[in-house]
């Protein structure tokens, strides 16, 4: 499951909300390249139980 966060680490960039089939919760941050282009950042793990724990992204 993906889901877009808009920009929830206030970076302005657009980020990234994954799940594994293992039920790992992933956070991608968008960051920016040498030339000042958004890229995929890498990815974090944030919650190992899946979405239902889950009650607001802040």
């Amino acid at each position: 499951m993906l889901a877009a966060g808009d920009d929830a680490d206030g970076n302005g960039l657009a980020d990234l909300w994954a799940t594994t089939g293992g039920g790992k919760l992933l956070f991608y941050r968008g960051v920016k390249d040498a030339d000042g282009n958004p890229i995929d950042g890498p990815s974090a793990v944030v919650g190992t139980g899946g979405w239902n724990a889950i009650k607001t992204f802040s």
